[in-house]
């Protein structure tokens, strides 16, 4: 576990901190070199400022050989205009001591410098409010279970923080121990385990006792490789939930904002996919997950989740993956699997064709319908006729990145995981279209205006065979009122006037003939302008006439 500068805490696995050690020491060196010269210049540019003096005549023959003292030999040759002349004529006792005194300044000049670098270093340390050093702990995870309990399948986590050498020899797996003073507290976050967590103090003690063979039975199993055909079963189940698989590493998918996958493959031909939850670069996995590659996987969880029909396992904090593991169980199966497969490089070209033809062939409709919703939405719509309403364009991130320009800002990887996962998402079901229900009454009511009545044709037809003449009784007299607003009343007006006139024309003695009231429907264009022909007359002889009235 280290402590980060921010306060957070990071926990890594033994490869992982390997690798994250390594890159803090090449960033550290950089930054130590960077800063060494820095200091290194400001030294030599202070010492130049100071030996600043006017040069001297050249020494005599005599005044040479009276140079005794390697200090007085340095400043005549510092003073010389030609210093390669004076080195000629001096002495091997001259020699001497001047080599001696140069190598006085120069123990002098790399003591300052140093001082002034360690200096520096804790200015800046001071600035930054960091230290260069990680705080850095080792901690070690333990799962136990209750001794006296065989038939309880709980298991507890034990964190030993900075553990021992000879706590970390006592402590073997199928062994029962008894432990004092031990801290107990709730577990924290989504977890396998029980809800207690326990924890070793500075007081915790081991004591090693024998185990009952048949209780020992029923509650530890010896460590075993899972074969990828168990994971097949419909009724298989690990214990505690945890399994170790040996395999060749046949593919390999990682995308921004996704979680890797590690495709495996046995000897069998069977293909399990090893999910990750972070990236591989974080764990230092790049290298021993590349095509072709055989891998132990120990401590992953089993979940019975199959993604496309290939079983899935995961791999958490305490799982560990290597391609040269320690552990015999592992070994062995590893050793075996590569002496069954003879040619690596055919056999991963002919697993990975397989694994894409799996991964094609489940549930083909489900894949196309997500890859033209990906795609293309509007052409869904048109070839499927399955989804009602636009759907918005959501690209892949595979699609939409270039593999130079991939962007690791942590928002930016949440926003691709959430369109990774909308993106697998099927469209829902197409909704039967509702149909409306209308009465004959409100058919037969209805009128469309008349602006539309020259266009529409078959309305008009429609309409014009409707009986509209006399609105139909009810019982007791009265009359509907889809009834009543089918009729005209300018038609009935027309048509009382005209009854008033043809009683006038009888009483005066000329023979018309009654012109009965007319209904007329608005739907027709040629029943108005007939029946406002004939009255126009009558109209304005009716119009003067109430005029002339006091």
């Amino acid at each position: 576990m280290e402590k980060m500068g921010n306060g957070t805490y990071m926990f890594r696995n033994e490869r992982a901190e390997e690798k994250e050690a390594e890159r803090h020491a090449a960033r550290q060196q950089r930054s130590l070199e960077a800063l060494f010269a820095k200091v290194q210049d400001d030294y030599e540019k202070r010492q130049v400022a100071v030996k600043r003096r006017p040069r001297r005549q050249s020494l005599s023959e005599q005044q040479i050989l009276a140079l005794q003292d390697g200090a007085e030999l340095y400043d005549a040759l510092q003073n010389e205009p030609d210093p390669s002349y004076l080195e000629s004529c001096l002495s091997s006792d001259q020699l001497r001591a001047l080599n001696h005194h140069r190598q006085l300044l120069n123990d002098k000049r790399q003591a300052q410098i140093q001082a002034d670098f360690r200096k520096a270093i804790e200015s800046s340390e001071q600035e930054t409010g960091s230290s260069t050093r990680r705080e850095v702990t080792p901690v070690w995870k333990i799962r136990i279970t209750d001794y006296k309990d065989p038939d309880s399948t709980s298991a507890y986590m034990l964190s030993i923080w900075r553990p021992l050498p000879d706590v970390v020899s006592l402590l073997k797996e199928g062994g029962r121990f008894r432990m004092y003073q031990l801290a107990a507290s709730q577990s924290r976050g989504k977890s396998d385990t029980a809800a207690v967590q326990l924890t070793a103090t500075k007081k915790t003690q081991f004591q090693h006792l024998q185990p009952l063979q048949d209780i020992l039975e029923q509650i530890y199993t010896e460590r075993q490789v899972t074969e990828f055909s168990q994971f097949q079963e419909p009724h298989f189940t690990a214990v505690y939930g945890e399994v170790d698989v040996v395999g060749l590493v046949i593919s390999t998918q990682q995308k921004p904002g996704a979680a890797p996958l590690v495709y495996l493959s046995d000897e069998s031909c069977n293909v399990v996919a090893l999910k990750f939850c972070t990236d591989l670069g974080q764990l230092a996995l790049e290298e021993i997950t590349r095509p072709g590659t055989f891998i132990a996987a120990t401590n992953l969880r089993w979940r019975s989740e199959h993604m496309s029909g290939v079983p899935v396992v995961f791999a958490g904090d305490l799982s560990f993956i290597a391609a040269n593991p320690k552990e015999q169980h592992v070994l062995k199966a590893i050793q075996k699997l590569s002496q069954s497969i003879q040619s690596v490089s055919e056999f991963c070209k002919e697993m990975e064709n397989k694994l894409m033809g799996i991964l094609q062939t489940q549930n083909p409709k489900e894949r196309a319908l997500l890859s033209h919703c990906s795609l293309d939405p509007l052409s869904l719509v048109a070839a499927e006729g399955r989804c009602s309403t636009p759907l918005p364009k959501i690209s892949h991130p595979q699609m939409s990145i270039p593999d130079g320009n991939i962007n690791t800002d942590p928002k930016t990887c949440k926003k691709m995981k959430g369109l990774d996962y909308l993106s697998r998402i099927p469209p829902p079901a197409s909704l039967t279209p509702m149909r409306t229900l209308l009465s004959p009454s409100l058919q037969r009511a209805f009128r469309p205006p008349r602006s539309l009545q020259k266009e529409d044709r078959p309305c008009e037809k429609t309409c014009a065979s409707m009986d509209c003449s006399t609105p139909s009784k009810l019982e007791g007299g009265f009359v509907a009122d889809e009834e009543l607003a089918m009729i005209n009343t300018q038609a009935l007006v027309s048509g009382l006037d005209g009854g008033k006139l043809t009683s006038e024309q009888e009483s005066a003695g000329s023979d018309v003939q009654k012109t009965p009231p007319i209904v007329v429907s608005p739907a027709s264009e040629e029943a108005p302008k007939t029946e406002d022909v004939t009255p126009a007359p009558y109209k304005r002889r009716l119009c003067r006439r109430r005029k002339q009235k006091p």
